[in-house]
């Protein structure tokens, strides 16, 4: 019997070993651009070896089952994909339902937390090594799932409030379609329109150290922090639509510290075109 419990704990302690240290990658704005979401793809192979645990995608994929096929056809039939709900995403909000109607079929997410009523598919988080993963539909307006423009409304930020503060895990990573803080585009018609609720939100990531909040929408890669200072990263992935240069990032989340790798390119090879470490 104490061998039997002894190897039940070397078990234990292994596979945290493992899930301690992982990676996984992000795209965004696919929108309806085949051949260039695939080569974007392509390359994310050529330089990563795969998409890592699972990919990302911030919203903006129309339409989704093609961006779909396209991903499994370059990833592999077994690709984990957590595509999220952007500003183009009216007319697909029952793909997206369908698609996370059922956590438990998805790997990592048997136990993930759904969002809140009248959202409870396509918001959701969910615990994967030492890292709490949260997914926002920001077109949810406490009634609907798409009923907004992209804001953070009270029911969204009491349930994002409640789920971050019971986790337990070290580092968190946020994803959704809007900007917090455009850079280069949609000023003015991202979270920074309801200024209120941008800034309420904002320091929710802020005070329950969030490590970052990773979006789209503006087509252009960014990385920048609140104005006037804070710690947590707004990091909009980019396109990979027809609009160059084609951005995919390559995230790494270890024992201590989780580093962002953001690649670029055109209809060549990409390269590296940023870098950020941040230590938890």
């Amino acid at each position: 019997m104490k061998r039997f419990t002894l190897r039940i704990m070397i078990f234990l302690f292994y596979s945290a070993a493992v899930n301690a240290q992982f990676r996984f990658t992000v795209t965004s704005d696919p929108h309806d651009s085949t051949d260039t979401w695939k080569h974007t793809l392509n390359e994310m192979n050529r330089i990563c070896g795969d998409e890592g645990i699972f990919h990302i995608t911030c919203g903006n994929e129309d339409p989704p089952q093609d961006r779909y096929d396209d991903l499994k056809n370059v990833c592999g039939d077994d690709v984990i994909w957590y595509p999220c709900v952007g500003d183009h995403s009216r007319k697909y909000m029952d793909w997206h339902n369908h698609f996370y109607s059922n956590y438990s079929r998805l790997p990592y997410m048997q136990n993930a937390k759904p969002g809140p009523t009248h959202c409870a598919k396509t918001t959701f988080s969910f615990d994967y090594g030492n890292a709490h993963f949260i997914q926002l539909n920001e077109f949810y307006n406490g009634n609907s799932d798409f009923g907004t423009d992209g804001d953070v409304v009270d029911s969204l930020y009491n349930w994002l409030a409640k789920d971050l503060n019971t986790n337990t895990k070290p580092a968190i990573l946020v994803w959704g379609h809007e900007p917090a803080y455009p850079i280069g585009g949609h000023i003015g018609s991202s979270l920074d329109k309801y200024t209120e609720n941008r800034d309420r939100f904002w320091q929710l990531l802020e005070d329950k150290k969030v490590v970052a909040y990773i979006t789209g929408h503006t087509h252009r890669y960014s990385r920048t922090q609140r104005p006037g200072g804070g710690k947590v990263w707004q990091i909009d992935i980019g396109t990979t639509t027809k609009k160059k240069p084609f951005t995919f990032a390559d995230i790494y989340v270890g024992a201590t510290k989780v580093s962002f790798k953001v690649y670029r390119g055109e209809y060549g090879k990409f390269s590296l075109q940023d870098s950020l470490e941040v230590a938890r």
